[in-house]
């Protein structure tokens, strides 16, 4: 996979270096490989075909992982100051297994 090539071989300071253990790169591959899976069957009637999740695994994960840091800034909100009023935009929110 490509996206393995771009984020295991390269440690902190950019240097070129495999540093995941074989049991962290296959979680990954797993994990990616459910983004891929999971973009892909969203059809978009505007073009008649699907998304490709292969090519946007890498924006895929990243814009996940900004949902998932935003829920729980809301959770911790919440735990300070309640419930707010308005909380409509929540209803639409699904749980899956892409969350890594």
């Amino acid at each position: 996979m490509d996206l393995m090539t771009r984020v295991c071989q390269f440690d902190l300071k950019g240097d070129l270096i495999n540093w995941w253990s074989e049991d962290i790169r296959q979680r990954f591959e797993q994990k990616a490989y459910c983004f891929i899976s999971e973009y892909s069957s969203i059809y978009v009637p505007e073009v008649n075909m699907n998304l490709n999740g292969k090519n946007t695994v890498g924006e895929n994960i990243a814009d996940n992982g900004g949902m998932r840091e935003s829920y729980r800034a809301f959770q911790l909100y919440v735990k300070r100051h309640g419930e707010p009023n308005d909380c409509h935009m929540l209803a639409n929110i699904r749980s899956n297994c892409c969350i890594l």
